[in-house]
């Protein structure tokens, strides 16, 4: 289980392993060996825990450390859970209020809330509770599903010779951009990210937009912003990749009254039919 607030760009970038889910933003579960795990953890500063089971995977992680990981076994997870802090539930969905609630009745532990049943636990915790029932009494999962990532549009360009120039950039920039753009079609985007190739060298940025990406002006203004993020141009780049991704479909208001602006396009189409057969008729008459 990785915690991490850049579940996007993770998902995007990861080659360790395509079985895998990302629940929730910030969460992703996967299945990985320790050594792994070890690795992804300081290469990405984030908390992992490493159990047989999803829901001690996600505890683990929980009370782990950026950069760290946390392995429970299966003989110390009964012993894990008995003593676990309540506060850490909080990050099961556990809100604040009801924190302070069981504290009032002298739970401190998660194992003295485990001491209830279930009817009790959903009862007194209402919605909170009955998502918190697979982390303290089962059944615990252990398959996960197949990754299948978000759709993407993309668009490359190759240069004969690195450039560095930065109107030869925000040319292609502009191409690539046009390029993009058409595949939206009528979605938008609101993710955007250059790859700049220096020397064989891979240099990668990603930028949210305040606003859905559109048109080919807005894409360019943002791309040069984050080709700048990439600190690549000094260095000559020899090939630029603009992707668009985290893809949407605008909606579109209606008019408030439809059948009224159509009646008030068609009196117009009459009106210009009748000026058109007054000016015939007249020039008829003065013929």
């Amino acid at each position: 289980m990785l915690s991490t607030k850049g579940t996007d760009r993770f998902l995007g970038s990861t080659s360790l392993t395509c079985v895998l889910e990302s629940p929730a933003q910030g969460r992703v579960l996967m299945k990985l060996e320790p050594s792994d795990a070890a690795q992804l953890a300081e290469s990405y500063r984030v908390r992992v825990g490493l159990a047989e089971s999803v829901e001690i995977a996600v505890i683990a992680a929980l009370i782990s450390s950026p950069g760290r990981v946390r392995r429970i076994d299966p003989d110390r997870q009964e012993l894990l859970l008995g003593a676990l802090p309540l506060y850490v539930l909080k990050g099961l969905g556990l809100s604040a209020g009801t924190l302070e609630r069981l504290t009032w009745l002298g739970i401190e532990q998660v194992g003295q809330l485990r001491a209830w049943k279930k009817p009790q636990v959903t009862a007194y915790l209402g919605p909170e509770g009955k998502g918190l029932l697979s982390y303290l009494f089962g059944p615990h999962r252990t398959q996960l599903g197949r990754y299948s990532p978000a759709p993407r549009i993309s668009a490359q360009l190759e240069f004969d010779n690195s450039v560095s120039e930065p109107g030869e950039l925000q040319q292609a920039l502009e191409e690539l951009a046009s390029q993009v753009a058409v595949k939206l079609g009528s979605r938008a985007a609101s993710r955007l990210t250059v790859v700049a190739l220096s020397h064989s060298l891979e240099l990668k940025a990603t930028r949210i937009a305040k606003a859905p990406l559109r048109y080919v002006g807005e894409i360019t203004c943002l791309s040069l912003l984050t080709l700048d993020d990439t600190h690549a141009p000094p260095l000559g780049i020899d090939a630029l990749t603009l992707e668009l991704s985290g893809l949407s479909r605008p909606a579109k208001q209606g008019a408030l009254w439809p059948h009224k602006e159509r009646l008030e396009l068609e009196s117009g189409h009459v009106v210009e039919v009748y000026r058109s057969l007054e000016s015939w008729v007249l020039s008829r008459i003065s013929d």
